[in-house]
């Protein structure tokens, strides 16, 4: 017993354009633009990756280091070597 209804949205075609002005009106203040192209930021995912990374590779070492780690795993096994 749904009823399903419809809505028509008409939104005025300046709102989907995309493309950079060269110039903004904000309140009193115009601001031009600088006329470069291309992107000018800087990518901060290989670091912010490489960050997380560094802190699950220390959270991993201290809790090796807490709970015996490999050692106590071969001490259990009677071996005294990895192989």
């Amino acid at each position: 017993d749904s009823v399903q209804r419809y809505i028509a949205v008409n939104t005025p075609s300046g709102e989907s354009v995309i493309a950079s002005k060269e110039t903004i009106t904000i309140g009193a203040t115009t601001v031009e633009s600088s006329g470069s192209s291309g992107t000018s930021f800087i990518q901060l995912w290989p670091w912010a990756l490489a960050s997380v990374l560094a802190v699950l590779l220390a959270e991993w070492w201290v809790y090796q280091r807490k709970t015996g780690g490999v050692r106590r795993f071969l001490h259990k096994r009677g071996a005294t070597s990895w192989m």
